[in-house]
């Protein structure tokens, strides 16, 4: 354990669903300043070194039990053969994410899906075999992507699109954003400003513009 730097939250004694924080291990070293990993102990009696904001995100909620609990209880691995050295194919995790969107209130994307009445079909909400043969295999970095963004998961409104096609289908077609007298999507300035898609997202939401201003 090392000493917990001034001006930092001491995470010690607080529990992050399986996990409870024992103490600061060590900083990572980062391009932009340091990443605080923790000595977490789980629930199941084992230790886990977390990073602070995957503690507070619920990315992490155990060492690794809790996922191996799910292969385990899972029967696709049986029926469907869809679990290979103890993960999951794209395609369930795919199906499994998009019933969460929409019936698990405690998703944090449950608010523009299941919140607004997003629903999947009869056929697809309990048979990944069904959705699978609608669907075919996932390409690689692709997703699941609703056609009319309005409609629920059902054939004929879904297809497997890529990073860009699923941003550019966004409600409204991505945030729209007016620079010069010209706006577009934050996808598109990314593209146009020779900028990551996830640096120009961040800055939009910070109220900053896209690029950093030259000083003069």
């Amino acid at each position: 354990m090392i000493p917990i730097p001034k001006r930092t939250k001491d995470l010690t004694g607080e529990k992050f669903n399986r996990l409870t924080v024992l103490g600061l291990d060590h900083l990572k070293e980062m391009k932009r300043g340091h990443r605080f990993l923790w000595l977490c102990g789980c629930d199941c009696g084992n230790t886990a070194l977390v990073a602070s904001d995957k503690l507070k995100s619920s990315h992490t909620k155990s060492c690794g039990c809790l996922k191996k609990e799910f292969l385990k209880n899972n029967p696709l691995r049986l029926t469907h053969g869809e679990s290979a050295g103890g993960k999951l194919s794209t395609e369930y995790w795919r199906w499994f994410s998009m019933k969460a969107r929409c019936y698990n209130p405690h998703n944090k994307s449950y608010p523009a899906y299941g919140g607004r009445g997003i629903t999947v079909c009869n056929r697809w909400i309990n048979d990944f075999a069904a959705f699978l043969a609608d669907m075919g295999r996932c390409p690689p970095k692709y997703m699941l992507d609703r056609i009319d963004v309005n409609g629920n998961y059902e054939p004929g409104n879904c297809r497997w699109a890529s990073f860009s096609e699923s941003v550019m289908n966004k409600r409204p077609r991505g945030i729209q954003v007016p620079i010069g007298g010209k706006t577009q999507c934050i996808l598109e300035w990314a593209k146009e400003l020779g900028i990551s898609y996830g640096t120009a997202l961040r800055r939009h939401k910070k109220g900053k513009p896209l690029v950093r201003q030259k000083k003069k």
